[in-house]
């Protein structure tokens, strides 16, 4: 049998592909070369739930954070200065760090804690009054837009593209994260701080200004209404991103081959499980916003705190925080409505700088509040003013400049006079009147009676005419009769007057006359 030689693997028979194919194979083989460590290692076994969620949260913050802030600082400085430098050790530390067990995460709820924690300090500027919501979502979009920018550039580089290629690559993917992450940053910070369901509101028919005002007036929480928005918010927004991304790598020749729909539907279910993650942070918001409105509302209406003895620097005080709470409240308002809340916030302003109570709806007008306010006092203290009860001795008056019978500051002079009249005649209720006179100045009963009559004849009787007539002070006479409800009524009432005040010996004309009985 001839002698078969086989070309060596320096034969130059060889072509250079087919030796770099046989060093291949031997590098391969079992007998020389060992098994790859993830061959021989066990299989990793899931992550609990809540496992995978600590796992996720402590590698979104320990991993994922620090090296987005790495590049995001590289994206931004010279190739050539300290702070590149320094940025790319943070990033080398994190992704050093991000091989530990510890940060491993194997389920969709790991997958959402990890965003959950690469956001919580971008979050935690939301609490901020004022400026929070707009810090949380302008840092959002720096620090993504600024990450994906440098990412997207560092991998087109790695698979052999230009400089060219990668810049525009990066420029792109800086700018979908950026203007994406700014939206979902802020979507983010209202949930934390309660103040989201301004879309939910539009949705319900519950929006406008004056739907504000009655929050703020009679403040609830709405956790799941505020979560479910939120959802329904970045479930879009996150699924759009992840859709470009996938569509600049693909078209920069460095993609995995996902399609921009494949990977918007992935990223559906860890969006939601970091939207349900927040949302008990969202409950501890909603709380702390409630009874800031609570606080909000009772400020400005001024209850409790407008006290009229306070010092000019108390005042002042008072003032400052009222009008303080009050933007608060027309800045809400404008959400809906800003032409309404101009108008709240004219007339609420006018009201504090003057130390009077604000109302908390949108036709509040303070020129009108105040003179309501008046009236309501000026009726006030004709309520609270002791009448003399008529069967009682009348002083001619309770205090100097005081009349007790009359203390309506508008009555006629008929009635003032037949007021005065009575008191008169009660002073001799125990002596006979006679028709023709009495004592001294004491009128007639012909003079008694006709003063009588003609303020039974007046349109509105005054409080002290009704009483002299023995009506009820709170109801009225009838013009047109002078009778009061019920004539029989009416005549106990009136024969009764006429004992107490000793006119009940009278001549009959008179009696009947006292009696009203020549007006039916």
């Amino acid at each position: 049998m001839a002698d078969v030689s086989y070309p060596s693997f320096d034969s130059p028979v060889l072509s250079q592909a087919q030796r770099d194919a046989i060093a291949r194979s031997r590098a391969a083989s079992p007998s020389r070369a060992p098994l790859p460590q993830d061959i021989l290692a066990p299989p990793q076994q899931e992550n609990g739930v809540l496992t995978d969620i600590g796992h996720g949260f402590a590698g979104g913050f320990m991993v994922d954070l620090p090296t987005m802030a790495g590049q995001a600082v590289k994206a931004f400085s010279p190739q050539d200065s300290q702070a590149y430098r320094e940025g790319q050790s943070w990033q080398d530390q994190a992704e050093a760090r991000g091989k530990d067990d510890l940060y491993r995460t194997t389920g969709v709820w790991g997958a959402g804690a990890r965003s959950v924690g690469a956001i919580a300090p971008l979050l935690a500027l939301s609490a901020i009054p004022g400026i929070g919501e707009a810090l949380t979502a302008g840092a959002s979009g720096v620090l993504f837009g600024g990450s994906g920018y440098q990412s997207e550039k560092e991998k087109v580089l790695a698979a052999g593209g230009s400089e060219e290629a990668a810049q525009h690559a990066g420029l792109a993917e800086g700018a979908l994260q950026g203007v994406g992450q700014t939206a979902g940053g802020l979507v983010g910070a209202k949930l934390v701080t309660g103040a989201g369901g301004v879309i939910a509101k539009k949705l319900l028919g519950r929006a406008g200004a004056e739907g504000v005002l009655k929050e703020f007036a009679n403040p609830t929480t709405h956790v799941v209404r505020n979560t479910l928005e939120a959802l329904g918010l970045q479930l879009p927004l996150q699924g759009g991103i992840a859709a470009g991304s996938a569509a600049i790598d693909n078209a920069a020749g460095v993609g995995d081959g996902e399609t921009p729909w494949e990977a918007a539907k992935a990223s559906f279910a860890p969006t939601a499980a970091m939207t349900a993650l927040l949302a008990p942070v969202g409950a501890l918001g909603a709380r702390a916003r409630k009874q800031q409105m609570v606080y909000d509302g009772n400020v400005v209406k001024g209850d409790g705190i407008l006290n009229p003895n306070a010092t000019e620097d108390q005042k002042i005080d008072i003032a400052t925080e009222r009008t303080m709470a009050a933007r608060r409240i027309a800045r809400e308002m404008g959400k809906f409505d800003k032409a309404a809340a101009t108008k709240w916030w004219d007339n609420a302003s006018q009201a504090i700088m003057s130390h009077e109570p604000v109302e908390l709806t949108t036709d509040f007008d303070v020129k009108a509040a105040r003179e309501k306010r008046a009236a309501d006092e000026q009726q006030a203290a004709v309520d609270n003013t002791p009448l003399t009860p008529i069967n009682e001795p009348m002083v001619e008056s309770a205090q100097p400049g005081v009349d007790v019978a009359n203390p309506v500051a508008d009555q006629t002079a008929a009635i003032e006079e037949a007021q005065r009249t009575g008191r008169e005649a009660e002073t001799r209720v125990n002596e006979p009147i006679s028709e023709k006179g009495g004592r001294g100045d004491q009128p007639t009963a012909d003079e008694v009676a006709a003063r009588l009559e003609a303020a039974k004849n007046e349109e509105a009787p005054g409080q002290g005419t009704a009483r002299l007539l023995g009506l009820p002070v709170d109801k009225a006479i009838e013009p047109a009769t002078g009778i009061f409800g019920d004539k029989q009524d009416t005549l106990e009432l009136r024969a009764k007057a006429l004992r107490e005040h000793g006119l009940s010996g009278a001549p009959k004309d008179v009696r009947d006359r006292l009696l009203g009985l020549d007006a039916t």
